[in-house]
């Protein structure tokens, strides 16, 4: 797709759009789960401190952490690797944005241990 078109997507379509660097995890048995590049590099900021990256404090006391490709391969890494972890729930009956016109089955995984969830 030309660039011209890639930025003249809205947000949401460019998060979903397929990229290289998308992963797929496929683990033990359980349901194979998509990490997309975009929605990674979207997610970073406000969730890169939860997976060690560098980050700054905000005013209201949230976490940034740059959006970069870099950080979201790393991010990305992060939620590869917490799969692995030995202190880990799953929940292969969830929903994202729930009551809204973008619900859609999710799966979320939650580290007990540093208390963070994807």
């Amino acid at each position: 797709m030309p660039h011209k078109e890639f930025v003249g997507l809205k947000k949401e379509e460019r998060r979903a759009f397929p990229y290289s660097n998308d992963m797929t995890i496929i683990y033990k048995g359980r349901t194979e789960l998509e990490v997309g590049f975009w929605q990674s590099k979207f997610k970073v900021g406000d969730h890169g401190a939860i997976h060690d990256l560098p980050y700054t404090l905000k005013t209201n006391d949230g976490t940034r952490t740059e959006k970069s490709d870099n950080n979201a391969l790393k991010m990305m890494r992060s939620i590869d690797d917490m799969l692995s972890r030995d202190n880990v729930q799953w929940f292969e009956d969830g929903t994202y944005q729930r009551r809204t016109n973008r619900e859609f089955k999710a799966i979320y995984i939650y580290d007990l241990d540093k208390k963070c969830g994807v």
